[in-house]
């Protein structure tokens, strides 16, 4: 979870670095923000790999997963 955790975490100190500010967030990113990161989770120990990093990378990358599937079927 620590991966998907990080990825959240950069990405809204890029929103802060560039407004200055956070933007009021719609209730859906407040529902979907815990599931992606539990997702992240979920997912790296599914893999069940014996390296930690490799499990901090497979937690950061599920959301990159997601956004490129749901790109990809609009």
């Amino acid at each position: 979870m620590g991966g998907a955790i990080t990825h959240e975490v950069v990405r809204l100190h890029n929103i802060y670095e560039h407004s200055g500010s956070f933007p009021p967030f719609p209730v859906v990113y407040y529902l979907l923000t815990p599931v992606m990161i539990i997702g992240g989770g979920l997912f790296a120990a599914a893999w069940e790999d014996d390296k930690a990093w490799k499990c901090f990378y497979l937690g950061v990358t599920v959301g990159v997963y997601v956004a490129v599937w749901s790109a990809v079927s609009h």
